[in-house]
């Protein structure tokens, strides 16, 4: 399949944190409170109520440990592709799946993608150039040079070291305006 992808050019966005959600059906720690207050309530009330129905229905399967196979076996198919040289994008599918926080959830696929075998400098590229390859956009978007629109991060941290640093934000820059993080 890598190299059928390769020929053909084909991308894939694996959102790995709604396999690894879907490991944590039974963990009541699955709502992240720091978060949540950004969510609206009738999204909140939308995911509670898919959850318990995702609880229900494992709880009637009892495929725990499938879940676990099946997260596993994502994490396996990504570190190979990635090695084959498939291009990966960043993803979460905020939209569909409960307790995907917009924003974190990003973090979180990025840490995932390091934990399946990605460089961190590979999984940086995942939400950075390879999207703008993937729309054919590159020669706009995507990397930090002349004549392209760029919004930036500055870290505290080189995530190049640790992928965790990419938490690590003092400023960010969007639409060429300085928002400073408040402590």
């Amino acid at each position: 399949i890598a190299n059928l992808m390769i020929i053909n050019e084909a991308f894939i966005c694996p959102t790995l944190i709604t396999y690894q959600l879907k490991t944590k059906v039974r963990d009541t720690a699955i709502v992240n409170n720091n978060y949540s207050k950004y969510i609206s309530s009738s999204l909140k009330s939308e995911w509670q109520s898919a959850w318990e129905k995702r609880l229900t229905r494992h709880t009637n399967l009892a495929d725990w440990e499938e879940l676990n196979k099946t997260f596993q076996s994502q994490m396996q198919l990504i570190n190979h592709l990635n090695k084959k040289g498939v291009t990966i994008l960043a993803g979460s599918d905020f939209a569909g799946m409960p307790y995907v926080y917009p924003g974190i959830s990003l973090h979180q696929e990025l840490k995932l993608l390091v934990e399946a075998g990605l460089s961190n400098y590979e999984a940086i590229k995942t939400a950075t150039i390879n999207p703008a390859i993937f729309m054919a956009r590159q020669n706009l978007y995507g990397s930090v040079s002349v004549g392209k629109f760029a919004d930036l991060l500055v870290l505290e941290k080189n995530p190049l070291e640790n992928i965790e640093n990419l938490k690590t934000i003092q400023v960010v820059i969007s639409k060429g305006k300085l928002f400073k993080i408040q402590e």
